[in-house]
């Protein structure tokens, strides 16, 4: 068969994204770029073409990101993301892919890039010591080394068999899959586990004055240490207390009213997520929601702002997206600037992302290209009364 029968070119508009691609010609991958719901958009919904990094959609793609965001309910009335002076890219963990994650060359990479905030983890280590680390583990026993960090002590399994000195001593492993940022030039060697203190003195530097800092407690027993620092720096008004474990977020409710707090959602929202947050009334409710990315429905984003809260979707780990935007969501083209497009056109009022500097940058061309296109449209009228 001839290459020009075997091979589709085309471009296709996708809520405001323009895909040059080759499909393999199928009829599944037919199938499946038809079923992909198409609304008219803008010229300026369709300037983002960031670089794909595989023109051919990768074989497991089972679901389009779109219709899981219920994105075929936006209305054409509704004002574009990037009109939005609110919105806020987080840098998850600081900026991963940049430098070590969770680590104070990883945040000052979001200082310098001019993120409206970060999010880090934190764990109580066995001598009283609050620490920003993430670690492997599961969601029941987090802060696990393996994969991580190569430990100097045979016994050490877990973050939290250590004290702030045996943890300083730790050194991350160069070629660990979940830590992409250690990858770089003598990245791993010079990077250091940091206190919650150390990180939080870094954002009171004058660049980072407006920054939000967003602290999930991972470990048990981090509520009421972590209100004491955030409390000696006078931090409270910067800082969002998140976690899985709602408990952690009502204790620093019930202890500190006026703080900013966040209930956050794994991947199974439940249908009554909103009812569970407001049984107990204001002023002990979460402020915020943090949801999945790929929950964040146009229903779900709605329905938590008409009831109060602000909300922010959070990405999964740079492993697990990897694996998403490759092999899980068609409409993601293998690029996760593609996800970050479609999350943000839900309404959420963040985004924490792996990449935000890519975030940062698909809004500013986002915004360009809106005023490029008003001013042309003011030339055109101006032209037309003269």
């Amino acid at each position: 068969m001839q290459k020009s029968k075997s091979l589709i070119l085309f471009r296709r508009h996708i809520f405001g994204l323009r895909f040059p691609t080759t499909i393999p010609h199928n009829n599944n991958n037919l199938k499946k770029i038809s079923t992909m719901a198409t609304p008219m958009v803008s010229q300026q919904q369709a300037s983002f073409a960031p670089t794909i990094s595989s023109a051919t959609p990768k074989k497991g793609h089972q679901r389009l990101l779109s219709n899981e965001l219920q994105l075929d309910k936006l209305r054409p009335s509704s004002p574009s993301y990037w009109e939005r002076d609110d919105v806020k890219i987080i840098g998850h963990r600081g900026a991963l892919y940049d430098a070590v994650e969770n680590t104070l060359e990883s945040f000052q990479k979001c200082i310098d890039w001019k993120c409206q905030g970060v999010e880090l983890d934190i764990f109580l280590l066995r001598d009283g010591s609050l620490v920003v680390f993430h670690g492997s583990g599961t969601d029941k026993a987090p802060g696990a080394l393996d994969g991580y960090c190569e430990a100097p002590f045979e016994d050490a399994t877990s973050i939290l068999d250590l004290t702030l000195e045996e943890a300083q001593q730790l050194q991350f492993e160069a070629d660990s899959e979940h830590l992409p940022g250690a990858s770089l030039p003598y990245a791993a060697a010079k990077a250091q586990i940091p206190t919650l203190k150390q990180v939080l003195e870094l954002f009171q530097q004058p660049a980072a004055r407006n920054m939000k800092i967003t602290i999930e407690m991972k470990g048990e027993g981090t509520p009421e240490p972590a209100i004491q620092v955030v409390e000696e720096l006078n931090m409270g008004h910067r800082v969002v207390f998140s976690s899985f474990k709602h408990d952690r977020v009502h204790l620093v409710k019930k202890l500190r009213p006026t703080f900013t707090t966040a209930a956050t959602f794994p991947q199974h929202v439940p249908d009554n997520f909103l009812e569970l947050l407001q049984r107990d009334g204001s002023p002990h409710q979460p402020n915020e929601i943090h949801l999945r990315y790929d929950t964040c429905s146009i229903d779900r984003v709605s329905a938590a702002h008409k009831a109060g809260f602000k909300v922010m979707a959070w990405c999964r780990g740079p492993k697990a997206m990897e694996h998403d935007v490759t092999h899980t969501y068609l409409d993601t083209w293998s690029d996760e600037r593609h996800v970050y497009d479609l999350v943000l056109q839900t309404g959420v009022d963040a985004i924490c992302c792996n990449r935000p500097q890519w975030a940062i940058d698909m809004l500013a061309q986002k915004r360009e290209s809106d005023s490029s296109g008003s001013d042309s449209s003011d030339n055109e009228q101006d032209a037309a009364v003269e």
